[in-house]
Protein backbone atom coordinates (compact mmCIF):
# COMPACT_ATOMS: atom_id res chain seq x y z
CA UNK A 1 0.00 0.00 0.00
CA UNK A 2 1.42 3.38 -1.04
CA UNK A 3 1.22 6.26 1.16
CA UNK A 4 -1.51 8.14 -0.42
CA UNK A 5 -3.38 5.13 -0.57
CA UNK A 6 -2.62 5.04 3.24
CA UNK A 7 -3.91 8.63 3.19
CA UNK A 8 -6.71 7.90 1.06
CA UNK A 9 -7.75 5.15 3.79
CA UNK A 10 -7.42 7.47 6.78
CA UNK A 11 -9.26 9.86 5.19
CA UNK A 12 -12.45 7.75 5.84
CA UNK A 13 -11.51 7.38 9.43
CA UNK A 14 -13.54 9.59 11.34
CA UNK A 15 -14.06 8.02 14.93
CA UNK A 16 -11.20 5.60 16.68
CA UNK A 17 -13.57 2.53 15.64
CA UNK A 18 -12.49 3.43 11.82
CA UNK A 19 -8.59 3.11 12.56
CA UNK A 20 -9.17 -0.48 14.26
CA UNK A 21 -11.44 -1.74 10.65
CA UNK A 22 -8.18 -0.35 8.54
CA UNK A 23 -5.61 -1.77 10.50
CA UNK A 24 -7.69 -4.90 10.36
CA UNK A 25 -7.43 -4.80 6.65
CA UNK A 26 -3.84 -4.01 6.45
CA UNK A 27 -2.06 -6.17 9.30
CA UNK A 28 -1.21 -9.84 9.69
CA UNK A 29 -3.94 -11.82 10.96
CA UNK A 30 -1.56 -12.95 13.78
CA UNK A 31 -0.72 -9.35 14.49
CA UNK A 32 -3.84 -7.45 14.08
CA UNK A 33 -5.23 -10.66 16.75
CA UNK A 34 -2.38 -9.92 19.03
CA UNK A 35 -2.74 -6.37 19.77
CA UNK A 36 -7.07 -6.90 19.72
CA UNK A 37 -6.55 -10.03 21.89
CA UNK A 38 -7.30 -10.57 25.57
CA UNK A 39 -7.08 -13.39 28.27
CA UNK A 40 -8.87 -15.96 28.71
CA UNK A 41 -12.72 -16.22 27.19
CA UNK A 42 -12.34 -12.04 26.80
CA UNK A 43 -14.99 -11.08 28.83
CA UNK A 44 -12.68 -8.43 30.61
CA UNK A 45 -11.82 -7.15 27.02
CA UNK A 46 -15.19 -7.06 26.01
CA UNK A 47 -16.60 -5.37 29.37
CA UNK A 48 -14.19 -2.85 29.20
CA UNK A 49 -15.63 -1.08 26.55
CA UNK A 50 -19.56 -2.04 26.35
CA UNK A 51 -19.38 -0.36 30.10
CA UNK A 52 -19.14 3.06 28.50
CA UNK A 53 -22.36 2.73 26.36
CA UNK A 54 -24.36 2.41 29.47
CA UNK A 55 -23.63 5.45 30.55
CA UNK A 56 -24.90 8.84 29.63
CA UNK A 57 -24.44 12.10 30.22
CA UNK A 58 -27.15 15.20 31.41
CA UNK A 59 -26.07 17.66 29.76
CA UNK A 60 -26.03 21.82 31.09
CA UNK A 61 -27.26 24.47 28.79
CA UNK A 62 -26.54 28.16 28.66
CA UNK A 63 -23.33 27.76 30.33
CA UNK A 64 -21.01 29.84 28.23
CA UNK A 65 -18.12 27.68 27.38
CA UNK A 66 -17.00 28.52 23.75
CA UNK A 67 -13.68 28.49 24.96
CA UNK A 68 -13.02 25.13 27.23
CA UNK A 69 -9.98 25.14 29.38
CA UNK A 70 -8.76 21.26 29.05
CA UNK A 71 -4.88 21.80 30.65
CA UNK A 72 -4.00 19.68 33.99
CA UNK A 73 -1.21 19.22 35.88
CA UNK A 74 -0.39 15.59 36.98
CA UNK A 75 2.38 14.86 39.25
CA UNK A 76 5.18 17.28 37.45
CA UNK A 77 3.73 17.07 34.18
CA UNK A 78 1.75 19.38 32.48
CA UNK A 79 -1.05 17.67 30.62
CA UNK A 80 -2.45 19.99 27.86
CA UNK A 81 -5.27 17.38 27.62
CA UNK A 82 -6.64 14.99 30.69
CA UNK A 83 -5.45 11.98 28.69
CA UNK A 84 -1.33 10.80 27.43
CA UNK A 85 -0.48 7.39 25.51
CA UNK A 86 -0.46 4.39 27.63
CA UNK A 87 2.85 2.50 27.67
CA UNK A 88 2.58 -0.34 25.69
CA UNK A 89 5.47 -2.53 23.91
CA UNK A 90 6.05 -3.32 20.69
CA UNK A 91 5.36 -0.55 18.23
CA UNK A 92 6.98 -2.11 15.60
CA UNK A 93 4.82 -4.93 15.03
CA UNK A 94 2.05 -2.78 13.67
CA UNK A 95 4.88 0.02 11.52
CA UNK A 96 8.57 0.24 10.72
CA UNK A 97 9.42 3.60 12.99
CA UNK A 98 7.63 1.80 15.54
CA UNK A 99 7.51 4.18 18.98
CA UNK A 100 10.14 7.19 16.88
CA UNK A 101 6.76 7.43 15.04
CA UNK A 102 4.10 7.81 18.30
CA UNK A 103 6.61 10.06 19.49
CA UNK A 104 6.82 12.57 16.95
CA UNK A 105 2.97 12.17 16.25
CA UNK A 106 3.02 12.80 20.15
CA UNK A 107 5.57 15.99 20.35
CA UNK A 108 3.15 17.72 17.22
CA UNK A 109 -0.21 17.40 18.84
CA UNK A 110 1.18 18.26 22.42
CA UNK A 111 0.46 14.90 23.75
CA UNK A 112 1.95 13.28 26.70
CA UNK A 113 3.77 9.78 25.78
CA UNK A 114 4.16 6.20 28.17
CA UNK A 115 6.76 4.39 26.51
CA UNK A 116 7.31 0.59 27.70
CA UNK A 117 10.57 -1.36 28.94
CA UNK A 118 9.00 -4.18 25.96
CA UNK A 119 9.96 -1.01 23.06
CA UNK A 120 11.11 -1.88 20.05
CA UNK A 121 13.07 1.76 20.09
CA UNK A 122 15.41 2.40 22.91
CA UNK A 123 14.19 4.99 25.21
CA UNK A 124 17.54 7.05 24.85
CA UNK A 125 16.46 7.05 20.64
CA UNK A 126 12.45 8.03 22.15
CA UNK A 127 13.76 11.66 23.61
CA UNK A 128 16.16 12.44 20.90
CA UNK A 129 14.06 12.30 18.06
CA UNK A 130 11.25 13.79 20.48
CA UNK A 131 13.14 15.98 22.62
CA UNK A 132 10.98 19.14 23.05
CA UNK A 133 7.99 16.26 23.94
CA UNK A 134 6.63 14.83 27.30
CA UNK A 135 7.40 11.03 28.28
CA UNK A 136 6.28 8.68 30.68
CA UNK A 137 8.97 5.59 31.10
CA UNK A 138 7.00 1.59 32.37
CA UNK A 139 8.98 -1.10 33.60
CA UNK A 140 8.19 -4.34 35.21
CA UNK A 141 10.36 -5.06 38.31
CA UNK A 142 12.82 -8.15 37.30
CA UNK A 143 14.33 -10.53 39.13
CA UNK A 144 17.34 -8.94 38.85
CA UNK A 145 17.15 -5.93 40.35
CA UNK A 146 20.16 -4.50 38.92
CA UNK A 147 18.59 -4.37 35.36
CA UNK A 148 15.61 -2.81 36.16
CA UNK A 149 16.93 0.04 38.51
CA UNK A 150 19.76 0.65 35.16
CA UNK A 151 16.37 0.97 33.43
CA UNK A 152 15.03 3.46 35.65
CA UNK A 153 18.64 5.48 35.95
CA UNK A 154 18.80 5.90 32.41
CA UNK A 155 15.20 7.07 32.18
CA UNK A 156 15.67 9.68 34.59
CA UNK A 157 19.11 10.72 32.89
CA UNK A 158 18.00 11.49 29.27
CA UNK A 159 14.75 13.60 30.62
CA UNK A 160 11.91 11.23 31.60
CA UNK A 161 9.30 12.88 33.41
CA UNK A 162 7.57 10.31 35.49
CA UNK A 163 8.08 6.52 36.59
CA UNK A 164 5.47 3.71 35.85
CA UNK A 165 5.31 0.76 37.62
CA UNK A 166 3.34 -1.97 36.43
CA UNK A 167 2.16 -4.19 38.86
CA UNK A 168 -0.70 -6.38 37.69
CA UNK A 169 1.90 -9.22 36.05
CA UNK A 170 3.74 -11.46 37.91
CA UNK A 171 2.61 -13.82 35.05
CA UNK A 172 1.30 -12.86 31.86
CA UNK A 173 -2.81 -14.13 30.99
CA UNK A 174 -2.94 -17.08 28.82
CA UNK A 175 -4.09 -15.62 25.16
CA UNK A 176 -5.71 -18.37 23.16
CA UNK A 177 -5.91 -16.70 20.29
CA UNK A 178 -2.55 -16.52 20.17
CA UNK A 179 -1.51 -20.04 20.96
CA UNK A 180 -4.30 -21.00 17.97
CA UNK A 181 -2.17 -18.40 15.34
CA UNK A 182 1.28 -19.92 16.80
CA UNK A 183 2.49 -16.37 17.50
CA UNK A 184 4.78 -16.85 20.53
CA UNK A 185 7.67 -15.04 19.71
CA UNK A 186 8.99 -11.72 18.43
CA UNK A 187 9.00 -12.50 14.29
CA UNK A 188 12.98 -11.95 13.26
CA UNK A 189 14.29 -8.68 13.44
CA UNK A 190 12.47 -7.22 16.09
CA UNK A 191 13.55 -7.11 19.53
CA UNK A 192 12.95 -5.71 22.87
CA UNK A 193 15.72 -2.92 22.72
CA UNK A 194 15.75 -1.29 26.12
CA UNK A 195 17.98 -4.10 27.64
CA UNK A 196 21.78 -3.32 26.97
CA UNK A 197 24.26 -6.01 25.70
CA UNK A 198 25.30 -6.64 29.65
CA UNK A 199 21.50 -7.67 30.34
CA UNK A 200 21.19 -9.67 26.81
CA UNK A 201 24.24 -11.74 28.51
CA UNK A 202 23.03 -12.72 31.26
CA UNK A 203 19.51 -13.80 30.02
CA UNK A 204 20.75 -15.02 26.72
CA UNK A 205 18.03 -12.97 24.50
CA UNK A 206 19.81 -11.37 22.31
CA UNK A 207 17.21 -12.39 19.79
CA UNK A 208 13.93 -13.45 21.26
CA UNK A 209 12.65 -15.53 18.50
CA UNK A 210 15.79 -17.75 18.86
CA UNK A 211 15.65 -18.32 22.67
CA UNK A 212 11.69 -19.54 23.10
CA UNK A 213 8.43 -17.89 23.22
CA UNK A 214 6.76 -15.33 25.33
CA UNK A 215 5.92 -17.64 28.17
CA UNK A 216 9.55 -18.66 28.34
CA UNK A 217 10.89 -15.03 28.33
CA UNK A 218 8.34 -14.44 31.38
CA UNK A 219 9.60 -16.95 33.51
CA UNK A 220 13.59 -16.20 32.63
CA UNK A 221 13.38 -12.86 33.72
CA UNK A 222 10.28 -11.58 35.35
CA UNK A 223 9.61 -12.08 39.24
CA UNK A 224 6.40 -13.44 40.43
CA UNK A 225 6.91 -12.92 43.71
CA UNK A 226 7.23 -9.51 43.93
CA UNK A 227 5.70 -7.49 46.90
CA UNK A 228 5.10 -3.92 48.23
CA UNK A 229 8.76 -3.95 49.45
CA UNK A 230 9.92 -4.50 46.27
CA UNK A 231 7.89 -1.51 44.25
CA UNK A 232 8.99 0.58 47.46
CA UNK A 233 12.98 -0.75 47.22
CA UNK A 234 12.74 1.04 43.25
CA UNK A 235 10.60 4.03 44.28
CA UNK A 236 13.43 4.63 46.88
CA UNK A 237 16.22 4.47 43.77
CA UNK A 238 14.72 7.26 41.77
CA UNK A 239 14.14 11.52 42.02
CA UNK A 240 11.11 10.63 39.46
CA UNK A 241 7.21 10.85 40.70
CA UNK A 242 6.25 7.27 40.26
CA UNK A 243 3.01 5.82 39.22
CA UNK A 244 1.54 2.30 40.30
CA UNK A 245 -0.09 0.82 36.99
CA UNK A 246 -2.85 -2.63 37.54
CA UNK A 247 -4.50 -0.93 40.51
CA UNK A 248 -8.23 -2.74 40.61
CA UNK A 249 -8.91 -2.70 44.25
CA UNK A 250 -9.78 0.28 46.94
CA UNK A 251 -7.08 -1.39 49.86
CA UNK A 252 -4.65 -1.89 46.84
CA UNK A 253 -5.49 2.46 45.81
CA UNK A 254 -4.51 2.85 49.63
CA UNK A 255 -1.92 1.37 50.73
CA UNK A 256 -0.24 2.89 47.35
CA UNK A 257 -1.28 5.68 49.05
CA UNK A 258 0.48 4.90 52.25
CA UNK A 259 3.36 3.86 50.95
CA UNK A 260 4.27 7.37 49.39
CA UNK A 261 3.53 7.04 45.92
CA UNK A 262 2.91 9.77 43.50
CA UNK A 263 -0.19 8.66 41.53
CA UNK A 264 -2.35 5.11 40.32
CA UNK A 265 -3.25 4.06 37.44
CA UNK A 266 -6.50 1.82 37.48
CA UNK A 267 -5.77 -0.89 34.74
CA UNK A 268 -6.61 -4.27 34.50
CA UNK A 269 -4.02 -4.32 31.17
CA UNK A 270 -6.91 -3.90 28.87
CA UNK A 271 -7.81 -7.59 29.11
CA UNK A 272 -5.09 -9.05 29.05
CA UNK A 273 -4.04 -10.57 32.32
CA UNK A 274 -6.92 -11.89 34.13
CA UNK A 275 -10.08 -12.34 31.58
CA UNK A 276 -13.01 -11.92 34.08
CA UNK A 277 -11.52 -9.07 36.03
CA UNK A 278 -13.34 -6.08 36.64
CA UNK A 279 -13.78 -3.62 33.83
CA UNK A 280 -11.85 -0.46 35.31
CA UNK A 281 -14.72 1.72 35.11
CA UNK A 282 -16.46 -0.12 37.11
CA UNK A 283 -13.96 -0.04 39.62
CA UNK A 284 -13.49 4.20 39.42
CA UNK A 285 -15.83 5.21 41.38
CA UNK A 286 -15.23 3.36 44.52
CA UNK A 287 -11.30 3.84 44.24
CA UNK A 288 -12.43 7.94 44.01
CA UNK A 289 -14.61 7.97 46.93
CA UNK A 290 -12.59 5.64 49.04
CA UNK A 291 -9.65 7.88 48.37
CA UNK A 292 -10.79 11.37 48.64
CA UNK A 293 -12.60 10.65 51.65
CA UNK A 294 -9.60 9.75 53.87
CA UNK A 295 -6.87 11.99 51.76
CA UNK A 296 -9.63 14.86 51.94
CA UNK A 297 -7.61 17.74 50.16
CA UNK A 298 -4.63 16.10 49.51
CA UNK A 299 -3.03 15.85 45.80
CA UNK A 300 -3.47 12.40 44.91
CA UNK A 301 -4.16 11.64 41.22
CA UNK A 302 -6.14 8.97 40.04
CA UNK A 303 -5.36 8.07 36.29
CA UNK A 304 -7.75 5.27 34.56
CA UNK A 305 -6.99 2.83 31.31
CA UNK A 306 -8.24 -0.04 29.51
CA UNK A 307 -11.66 0.70 27.01
CA UNK A 308 -11.59 3.92 26.02
CA UNK A 309 -12.54 4.59 22.56
CA UNK A 310 -14.05 8.36 22.08
CA UNK A 311 -13.47 11.89 23.83
CA UNK A 312 -16.88 11.52 25.34
CA UNK A 313 -15.60 8.23 27.38
CA UNK A 314 -12.76 10.42 28.61
CA UNK A 315 -15.82 12.90 29.87
CA UNK A 316 -17.47 10.19 31.74
CA UNK A 317 -14.30 8.78 33.39
CA UNK A 318 -13.30 12.58 34.52
CA UNK A 319 -17.08 13.19 35.64
CA UNK A 320 -16.62 9.91 37.74
CA UNK A 321 -13.87 11.10 39.38
CA UNK A 322 -10.47 10.40 37.56
CA UNK A 323 -8.13 12.93 36.95
CA UNK A 324 -7.07 11.83 33.28
CA UNK A 325 -7.25 9.05 31.25
CA UNK A 326 -4.51 6.77 29.53
CA UNK A 327 -4.70 5.83 25.88
CA UNK A 328 -3.91 2.36 24.64
CA UNK A 329 -5.14 0.20 21.26
CA UNK A 330 -6.35 3.25 19.35
CA UNK A 331 -2.89 4.61 19.18
CA UNK A 332 -1.70 1.55 17.21
CA UNK A 333 -4.65 1.35 14.84
CA UNK A 334 -3.54 4.93 13.78
CA UNK A 335 0.00 3.94 13.67
CA UNK A 336 -0.88 0.59 11.95
CA UNK A 337 -2.68 2.81 9.01
CA UNK A 338 -0.34 5.58 8.69
CA UNK A 339 2.20 6.17 10.95
CA UNK A 340 2.41 10.07 12.01
CA UNK A 341 -0.05 10.52 10.28
CA UNK A 342 -2.47 8.12 11.73
CA UNK A 343 -1.35 8.78 15.39
CA UNK A 344 -1.87 12.56 14.87
CA UNK A 345 -4.99 11.98 13.24
CA UNK A 346 -5.98 9.50 16.45
CA UNK A 347 -5.23 12.41 18.61
CA UNK A 348 -6.81 15.19 17.29
CA UNK A 349 -9.84 13.57 16.95
CA UNK A 350 -9.79 12.64 20.60
CA UNK A 351 -9.11 16.38 21.10
CA UNK A 352 -11.90 17.21 18.82
CA UNK A 353 -14.79 15.14 20.43
CA UNK A 354 -13.15 16.22 24.06
CA UNK A 355 -13.55 19.77 23.59
CA UNK A 356 -17.15 19.19 21.73
CA UNK A 357 -18.04 16.86 24.53
CA UNK A 358 -17.37 19.69 27.17
CA UNK A 359 -19.38 22.64 24.97
CA UNK A 360 -22.39 20.29 24.45
CA UNK A 361 -22.71 19.11 27.97
CA UNK A 362 -21.98 22.75 29.16
CA UNK A 363 -18.66 22.64 30.43
CA UNK A 364 -16.06 25.33 30.45
CA UNK A 365 -13.24 23.71 32.47
CA UNK A 366 -12.28 20.50 33.82
CA UNK A 367 -14.17 21.08 37.28
CA UNK A 368 -17.35 21.61 35.60
CA UNK A 369 -16.92 18.35 34.24
CA UNK A 370 -16.44 16.43 37.92
CA UNK A 371 -20.23 18.19 38.53
CA UNK A 372 -21.90 16.34 35.40
CA UNK A 373 -24.69 14.35 36.17
CA UNK A 374 -24.38 10.86 34.34
CA UNK A 375 -27.41 8.25 34.83
CA UNK A 376 -26.91 4.33 33.98
CA UNK A 377 -28.76 2.55 31.22
CA UNK A 378 -30.50 -0.20 33.58
CA UNK A 379 -31.11 3.46 36.14
CA UNK A 380 -32.49 4.41 33.40
CA UNK A 381 -34.97 2.17 32.02
CA UNK A 382 -35.82 1.36 35.82
CA UNK A 383 -37.05 5.58 36.61
CA UNK A 384 -37.40 6.55 33.18
CA UNK A 385 -40.41 8.51 34.85
CA UNK A 386 -38.15 10.27 38.01
CA UNK A 387 -36.54 13.09 36.68
CA UNK A 388 -34.16 12.75 39.82
CA UNK A 389 -33.02 9.31 39.05
CA UNK A 390 -29.51 10.03 38.41
CA UNK A 391 -26.58 10.11 40.19
CA UNK A 392 -24.00 13.71 40.63
CA UNK A 393 -20.32 12.16 39.81
CA UNK A 394 -21.43 8.62 41.09
CA UNK A 395 -21.84 5.55 39.49
CA UNK A 396 -25.03 4.45 39.61
CA UNK A 397 -25.73 0.42 39.53
CA UNK A 398 -25.35 -1.54 36.19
Amino acid sequence: MTIDSNRNATSQCLVLKDFEREAKKKLPKHIYEYVVSGAGDEQCVRANTRIFQTLFIIPRVLSSCSEPKTSLKVGKTHLSFPFLVAPFGVHKLVHPQGEEATALACLDEGITLGISQHATVRLEQVRQVAAKGSHWFQCYILKDRKITLRLVKRAEEVGYEALVITIDSPIFGYRPIDTRNGFQRLPNGLHYENYDDEDKKIYAFANEGDTGGFDDYIDKIFDANITWNDVCFVKQHTRLPVFLKGIQSVEDALLAHKYGFSGIIISNHGGRQLGSAVPTLQCLPTIVQAVRRQLKQENFPILIDSGFRSGEDIIKALALGADAVCIGRPILWGLACNGIIGVKKVLGILKREFIDGMKLSGCSSLEDIRKLQLISKRKFAKNRKNASSNCNGKLCKL
